[in-house]
């Protein structure tokens, strides 16, 4: 007995059970959370990641409203109520935009990194964050620009409008339309291509803030006013007559 006793404590840990290697899955779990900082973390890039789409793709609907207009109603299509529900909603939406990429710069810029500076996971990951953050500002630009773009929609929504080589040498007369449906200035500057382009139309202006159209028409050969409403139709929107037609 005393033999025994005296081999257990060989090892300075007489009377002790040897530690026990416990779960390899539970080892290997206990070792990444010393070198991170916290078990499994959900990656800060992927976080960034999400946030940059949700940004872009809430930029995208807040100016539905005005490239609805310009993509289909290039073909004649009319956007006058899908428009209308996508304008209402840009406030709310540009609010969500803001919100999203300010999560984007926080876990790119300000949240505590999840791997501990100097560990292996720090290193691999460095390459990963700097490219994240060169995707976030890549995402950043483009997100401004399609927030904005109502702001300078006009330039796609045609060329400059040309006036009948008649005008200001014959006699016209002033046809006014109330035109439904405008979101932006690019659906004023369809309209008034659609317009120009009526036979017998010698000069049009629309407005977007009034939602008028003003059309000066030959008075010796002036188009039906059913031309006219058919022109603001193929644009993708709706009109009617205001009044009488004027003198021009």
């Amino acid at each position: 007995m005393d033999g025994m006793r005296g081999m257990r404590g060989m090892d300075g840990t007489e009377g002790k059970d040897p530690t026990p290697m416990g779960d390899p899955a539970e080892t290997g779990r206990d070792a990444r959370a010393r070198g991170s900082g916290s078990p499994d973390p959900v990656s800060d890039e992927t976080i960034g990641r999400w946030a940059t789409a949700g940004a872009i793709l809430a930029a995208i609907g807040a100016s539905s409203c005005c490239i609805l207009p310009v993509v289909l109603g290039a073909g004649g299509l009319s956007t006058v109520a899908l428009a209308g529900t996508f304008e209402s909603a840009r406030p709310l939406l540009l609010a969500v935009t803001a919100v999203l990429l300010g999560v984007g710069f926080y876990t790119n810029y300000f949240r505590k990194p999840a791997c501990e500076p100097g560990t292996a996971c720090a290193t691999s990951r460095s390459g990963l964050r700097r490219f994240s953050r060169g995707m976030l500002w890549l995402s950043t630009i483009s997100v401004l620009a399609l927030a904005f773009f109502p702001s300078y929609a006009s330039v796609f929504a045609g060329g400059p409008v040309v006036d009948d080589p008649a005008f200001g040498s014959v006699a016209s007369r002033r046809v006014e339309l109330a035109v439904s449906g405008m979101t932006c200035e690019a659906c004023a500057v369809s309209i008034q291509n659609e317009l120009a382009a009526v036979p017998g139309v010698l000069h049009s202006e629309v407005d977007y803030p009034t939602g008028r159209a003003v059309v000066l028409v030959r008075a010796d050969a002036p188009p039906g006013a059913q031309s006219l409403l058919a022109a603001v139709d193929r644009a993708g929107y709706s009109a009617k007559l205001v009044g009488a037609e004027e003198p021009g």
